[in-house]
């Protein structure tokens, strides 16, 4: 069983490897460079992860695993489909803004594939992307959306607006001295877009959102 020292060691080893992937990429670090910056030894991260590649491969593991529980909150929520979408994109961006670096090498492999976790990438962004929709057609039967919005396309948009406000968030962040944050900004990027899409009686409900 795990001690404590040991679940911080491989932390340590955690935090220190997604610090320098992200900085560097995933073939211009050692080991020694990732113990170096634990505070630990090289052994030890092939004693805990098997390696370099697999403890690159489970930071991203971790990532999609935080995913995973978001949508069990937002799913076990009991809120109004709508309600889920909105909570779902605001969940994503908090998750985002508390792992920055974890969420800055997903995106770096996404553009700069190392070609060691395509498959686990790809579902990662499919599980995304088919919970969204199913949040859309949920919305649509709930008759909060439009019959004819169409789910793939505006579950497109709302993750390129997760996506978008995470890479330019010091731009959002001068928004602050008009006393919004983030929070406030996506939600009134997303209602705004979703006014052409809301039926009459939700149009009414996020008219002054």
């Amino acid at each position: 069983m795990p001690t404590e020292k040991s679940k911080v060691t491989a932390q340590n080893i955690i935090d220190a490897g997604t610090s320098l992937f992200t900085q560097k990429g995933f073939y211009n670090v050692s080991i020694k460079e990732i113990a170096a910056k634990a505070g630990s030894n090289s052994a030890l991260i092939s004693y805990y992860f098997g390696g370099k590649q697999e403890l690159y491969q489970e930071i991203l593991k971790r990532q999609a695993a935080d995913i995973n529980t978001l949508q069990k909150t937002v799913s076990a929520s009991g809120k109004t489909a709508l309600e889920e979408l909105y909570n779902y994109i605001l969940g994503i961006k908090m998750m985002q803004a508390k792992n920055k670096q974890q969420a800055n090498l997903l995106y770096r492999e996404i553009l700069f594939p190392t070609g060691l976790c395509s498959t686990m990438v790809n579902e990662q962004l499919t599980t995304i992307h088919l919970f969204t929709v199913d949040l859309v057609k949920k919305a649509i039967k709930e008759k909060s959306l439009k019959p004819s919005t169409d789910p793939a396309y505006t579950a497109f948009i709302l993750e390129g607006i997760t996506v978008l406000t995470f890479l330019a968030r010091k731009q959002l962040n001068l928004l602050g001295s008009a006393g919004q944050n983030e929070t406030d900004v996506i939600q009134k990027v997303v209602t705004y877009y979703f006014s052409s899409l809301l039926t009459g009686k939700e149009a009414i409900n996020h008219a002054n959102v």
